[in-house]
C-alpha cells in the first residue's frame, strides 16, 4: 500500500528512468556512431551503424517513459495507476526488445555498444517492467479504521 506522495515518488522516478533511457546511448555509454563508427557503402557514403538507429529509437522509448511519470505525479487514481502499470511494462520491454530483437546492436562483441550500453538499456528496461508490474498490482491504501 502506498500513499499519495509515494506515487509522486514512483511519478519522478519514471521521469527519471525515461531521461536516463534517452541519454544512455548518447552520453552515458555511447553507441559507436557517437565515437565516429559509421558504415561506409562501396559510394563511398557513411550511415550510421545498426546500434545509431537502436539509440534513435530508444530516445523515443524513453521519452514516453518519462511522460507516464508526469501524467503519474500529477494523477494517480486507481485507474490511471493501472493503465499507466500496463504502458509502463509494453514501455520496458520495447526498451529490452529494440536493441536486442527488433533493431538490434552491432554484430562485434567488442564494439562499446555491445560492452556497454547493451548491459545498461537491459537493465533500465527491466527496472522499468518491474515499476509498471508494481503500479498495476499495487492495492490502494485502506481508508481510516471503521470506515466500509
Amino acid at each position: 500500500m502506498v500513499s499519495e506522495t509515494g506515487y509522486k515518488g514512483i511519478g519522478g522516478l519514471l521521469i527519471i528512468l525515461g531521461v536516463l533511457l534517452a541519454l544512455m546511448s548518447w552520453y552515458i555509454f555511447p553507441v559507436c556512431e557517437v565515437q565516429g563508427s559509421f558504415v561506409e557503402t562501396k559510394a563511398g557514403m557513411k550511415l550510421p551503424m545498426t546500434c545509431g538507429y537502436s539509440a534513435r529509437a530508444e530516445n523515443g522509448i524513453g521519452a514516453l517513459v518519462a511522460l507516464t511519470g508526469i501524467v503519474l505525479f500529477f494523477r494517480s487514481t486507481r485507474e490511471t495507476r493501472q493503465i499507466l502499470g500496463v504502458i509502463d511494462v509494453a514501455l520496458g520491454l520495447f526498451a529490452i526488445l529494440t536493441p536486442t530483437v527488433i533493431i538490434g546492436m552491432c554484430r562485434l562483441a567488442d564494439h562499446p555498444c555491445r560492452t556497454t550500453t547493451l548491459p545498461g538499456l537491459e537493465l533500465l528496461g527491466a527496472i522499468i517492467v518491474i515499476v509498471g508490474l508494481f503500479l498495476f498490482f499495487v492495492k490502494d491504501q485502506v481508508a481510516a479504521a471503521g470506515t466500509t
